[in-house]
């Protein structure tokens, strides 16, 4: 979420929650209180509208993300959605925070080096918990992307690599260059702020290496020109991995061994209000049909458990503002969301 105010970060985030709080209890019934709502919403996220037009059907938008953000919670279904910057928009907008989905594995892909048979014998072994960013492997949620980037997928990638990198030189974790990928790694098939996808991302990485952001410079949120080769050094990495879809145990095992997982999670209204508890929506798809609605990358740092069931820690690009600071914790329990049909991991 994007801020225009200049208040400290924890004085934003305490009055976004007071002020979802107000807009959630409002009298829907009452068209002058909503009236009020709908206005305080545009103060609270800073929205601007082109006319009176636009201006109405933002508020029809918003109305009908009211609708199921209260319908939601009054449920108590375990998880909490919020109103945010996305409730007044419609679906065909919500898809452009979705990229693509991936392309087949190409010369970078090494075999998940797991057997069915170890895979059931480790999985007895691993804890019941695991968090990288305990370890140190996980930076910040950026707090730098506003609308109009499609850049998701260089924030997913960024992440996996740093944290291959950092498990690899012995836990020195190094902030890399999310701008060098949406500017320069358009010759293998990612399009910068209209989407890229993690395989083609590592194909390029393996070639070229991301540079520092200290070197390189901020995220600017819009393609720029390639500054490569005025780089002193750039990272490489040796290669990518698939892990086997849909198994619980397999992404607890590649993830406890190799570090931060790039997956591509089916999007709705769900997951784009979520604001807190483990979200387990049963409108949110979990097949991964090639004619099925893109995805939304995200980078998986650890996991939990609750009643004896797995959730999933992802790591989001939409602003520490957004979630568990940034997080969601997605169910495992039928693959909720296709979290596990696409995740891979780096190799550095």
């Amino acid at each position: 979420m994007t801020y225009n105010c200049t208040t400290s970060k924890n004085d934003k985030k305490a009055a976004s929650k007071s002020n979802d709080n107000y807009l959630l209890n409002l009298n829907a019934e009452e068209i002058k209180e909503f009236d009020d709502a709908f206005s305080t919403y545009i103060r609270q996220f800073g929205k601007q509208y082109a006319n009176k037009e636009e201006r109405e059907m933002r508020k029809r938008n918003f109305y009908k993300s009211w609708r199921l953000v209260t319908s939601s919670n009054n449920k108590n279904l375990g998880y909490k959605l919020a109103l945010n910057k996305l409730s007044d928009r419609i679906d065909e907008e919500l898809s452009k925070y979705r990229s693509p989905k991936s392309d087949k594995p190409k010369t970078g892909r090494i075999p998940f080096p797991y057997s069915e048979e170890e895979i059931k014998k480790i999985a007895n072994t691993v804890p019941k918990e695991y968090d990288l960013r305990v370890e140190g492997l996980v930076g910040p949620v950026s707090d730098a992307l506003n609308e109009g980037c499609e850049s998701d997928w260089a924030f997913a990638v960024t992440a996996v690599v740093e944290g291959s990198l950092a498990r690899s030189n012995g836990g020195t974790w190094m902030k890399l260059s999310e701008q060098a990928l949406v500017d320069c790694s358009w010759g293998y098939g990612n399009k910068g702020c209209k989407g890229g996808s993690p395989m083609k991302s590592y194909e390029w990485i393996m070639k070229h290496g991301l540079p520092l952001q200290q070197e390189y410079g901020q995220y600017t949120n819009k393609n720029g020109f390639c500054k490569l080769q005025n780089m002193t050094k750039t990272f490489k990495i040796k290669g990518y991995t698939n892990v086997i879809p849909n198994s619980v145990d397999a992404l607890k095992i590649a993830l406890i061994n190799h570090g931060p997982i790039a997956v591509n999670v089916n999007g709705g209204y769900g997951l784009m209000m979520y604001d807190g508890g483990i979200l387990y929506d049963e409108s949110c798809d979990a097949s991964d049909e090639d004619d099925e609605e893109e995805k939304i990358p995200m980078t998986l740092v650890g996991y939990g458990e609750r009643d004896g069931d797995t959730f999933w820690i992802l790591k989001e690009s939409n602003s520490p503002y957004w979630g568990i600071d940034g997080y969601v914790y997605i169910s495992a329990r039928d693959n909720n969301c296709g979290v596990m049909n696409e995740a891979t991991y780096a190799i550095a």
